[in-house]
């Protein structure tokens, strides 16, 4: 009966459409029987006597007339409404979805959370549902899909929120607080030392964006008014042009007239020695500069390679290039690069001291070299200057003698100008022209002594010892000058007691070659050429070097070694100073090889696959060193021939 708007019924069967089922006697059968009914049941059933298959059930429902309608529903339910209150947003979240965040939500409504703008999310739930509690007696919110709620979402603050700011050449970050890129930070930019900030803004704070829908944060710079609304302009910075200052001789400023020496006059042999220093100008941070001596001048001390750096006192200063303490915080003051005139040049002077004069004394003579003849004043009464003048070109030449008192100048053994002066004013004497040819040396003799025609008798006390040559050629008539020291020789042997004269180099060779890593020349091909040196060609070698180069080729080839220049220090079985072959880079030794060489001679030629090269001094005499010229050929290639050398082994 699916149903019955009767307020009552009974039904009563005897067959209930049950399956028969055959038992053995006396067991007992069981049959299910499901009744559906709404309100009030009675059920009743025959009890089985076991004598019969046969049972009896009787159903009877019996409506309530008083408590219903008839026709309306037994029970009838309806939704609360306000079933669950508001629930608050965790700290440094929203509502992401739209509901009523003011009324009660009715069961089923859900809720989602997200972390404000400029928070990231950390942990906890990011949405809940309306429910009930576990006697269902009031509303309760819960994890979607029935689970108590444990942990609500937690935001931090996003501490990338903001960008890094763009910064241009030389500008940098000085202060961040806090020290991340998140909302409300407060950013202190500036231009590193040796420079200057051109144009920019020097402070900014992160704040909100409203780009991408205010998905990341944006810089703002100040206004006037204190409100930071303002896009910034990145911070420009431009390079101090004098950062480091003049690197110069400390006195550079002081300017002395040539050969105004007073009291400091050279004791007997000396040499009067023209230095040089090479001037850096100012420049700005990071400026390399690479200075050499001139020609004729060779390096006495200083630096040739420096570098603009930082100082220790907040300003820049020349630093050593390429030195382990350059950059550091101490300074690695470069020092400047001062030449000195090599000594072969000059003129060889005597000079004379008479009873003239009370601090004369009794007469006195004394040897010397000098620059050149350039003499505005000196303590000296007399003197005979000797050189041998070598032009720097060929052509016409005028020479002229300025002097207080008398001169003879001789010119290659013969008189070429003489006169006197007739006052304490310097006079000008001038000769003919001269024919002058590059490359020979003329012999030229100047006597002079403090005589000259006076009207009337003077101390000669107060009078300067002035005597100068100088000289004049047909391509600038305009520009008359001293003689220069490099177009003058003082002589061609050593001066005896005067060790002056000798050329020598004062340091020791600057770029020696490599005494730590050995060079790797592998797999050189056929007919290839290079060249192995001790260092600097123009230096002599150092003390105490231990160089390798190691040659290897792909298969067996004629390894050539030609001499461009072979002087090493010679010792018996070459124990001091040698170039020394091997097998390999560390094998056996083929041959030691000392003494020298003329260009073209054959140092070694071998057959091989690898050779090894070591250069190695000792710490007394050092030679003018060595240049040898490799070359691989294929290994059926004569050895080559070459003069006759002077090699020991």
């Amino acid at each position: 009966m699916p149903s019955t708007t009767s307020s009552g019924c009974a039904l009563q069967g005897e067959n209930l459409g049950f399956v028969d089922k055959i038992l053995p006697p006396g067991a007992r059968q069981t049959r299910n029987l499901t009744v559906d009914v709404v309100d009030f049941l009675t059920l009743s059933a025959d009890r089985d006597m076991r004598c019969s298959s046969i049972n009896r059930i009787t159903i009877q429902n019996i409506a309530d007339f008083g408590s219903r309608d008839v026709n309306a529903p037994l029970l009838k339910c309806e939704r609360i409404t306000d079933w669950c209150i508001p629930p608050p947003a965790p700290p440094l979240t929203h509502v992401a979805n739209s509901i009523n965040k003011i009324s009660a939500q009715p069961p089923g409504t859900q809720v989602r959370f997200a972390c404000d703008v400029g928070y990231v999310y950390r942990s906890g739930l990011q949405s809940i549902s309306c429910g009930s509690d576990v006697y269902g007696s009031a509303g309760e919110w819960r994890v979607p899909g029935g689970g108590k709620v444990s942990s609500m979402l937690s935001c931090l603050k996003n501490r990338t929120w903001c960008p890094m700011p763009q910064l241009l050449n030389g500008s940098v970050i000085t202060k961040l607080e806090p020290p991340s890129y998140e909302i409300g930070s407060r950013l202190s930019l500036a231009c590193l030392r040796g420079l200057d900030a051109v144009e920019g803004h020097m402070e900014l704070k992160c704040m909100l964006g409203t780009g991408l829908s205010g998905s990341r944060g944006e810089w703002r710079a100040q206004t006037r008014d204190g409100r930071w609304n303002v896009p910034p302009i990145p911070l420009q910075c431009k390079h101090q042009m004098s950062y480091c200052p003049d690197l110069r001789s400390a006195s550079a400023d002081r300017i002395i007239a040539p050969g105004l020496l007073t009291e400091d006059e050279p004791y007997l042999f000396e040499t009067r020695i023209i230095n040089q220093t090479i001037a850096v100008p100012a420049n700005r941070l990071g400026t390399t500069v690479t200075v050499s001596c001139p020609e004729h001048f060779q390096r006495v001390r200083g630096d040739s390679s420096i570098v603009c750096d930082h100082g220790a006192k907040s300003g820049g200063t020349w630093q050593v290039a390429g030195a382990p303490v350059t950059t550091l915080v101490d300074d690695a003051i470069a020092e400047p690069l001062v030449c000195e005139l090599d000594t072969s040049y000059g003129v060889f002077r005597h000079y004379f001291t008479t009873t003239m004069r009370e601090y004369g004394g009794e007469g006195q003579s004394g040897y010397d070299v000098v620059p050149n003849i350039d003499q505005h004043t000196s303590a000296f009464d007399a003197a005979y200057f000797k050189s041998f003048l070598r032009p720097p070109r060929t052509g016409k030449y005028t020479l002229y003698v300025e002097v207080v008192g008398r001169f003879l100048l001789s010119f290659q053994e013969r008189v070429l100008l003489t006169g006197r002066s007739h006052s304490s004013t310097p006079k000008r004497f001038k000769s003919g022209i001269l024919q002058l040819e590059l490359g020979e040396y003329y012999e030229i003799h100047l006597q002079y002594a403090l005589d000259p025609a006076m009207p009337e008798e003077r101390d000669p006390a107060p009078m300067p010892r002035h005597v100068r040559l100088l000289w004049q050629s047909d391509d600038n008539f305009m520009h008359l000058e001293p003689v220069p020291p490099t177009a003058l020789r003082h002589s061609f042997s050593p001066l005896a007691g005067y060790s002056g004269s000798a050329v020598a180099t004062l340091v020791n060779d600057p770029n020696p070659c490599d005494s730590k890593n050995p060079v790797l020349l592998h797999s050189l091909p056929l007919y290839s050429k290079g060249t192995i040196t001790h260092g600097s060609t123009d230096r002599n070698y150092n003390a105490n070097l231990d160089c390798k180069w190691h040659l290897t080729a792909p298969g067996l080839s004629r390894f050539n070694f030609i001499v461009e220049f072979f002087d090493v220090q010679p010792s018996r079985e070459c124990t001091a100073d040698a170039v020394v072959f091997r097998i390999g880079l560390t094998g056996d030794i083929l041959q030691s090889m000392c003494g020298s060489s003329p260009k073209g001679g054959v140092l070694m030629t071998r057959k091989d696959v690898e050779i090894g090269v070591q250069f190695r001094t000792d710490g007394m005499f050092e030679g003018r060193g060595f240049n040898i010229t490799y070359e691989v050929l294929p290994s059926f290639t004569d050895a080559p021939t070459g003069p006759a050398t002077n090699f020991v082994s």
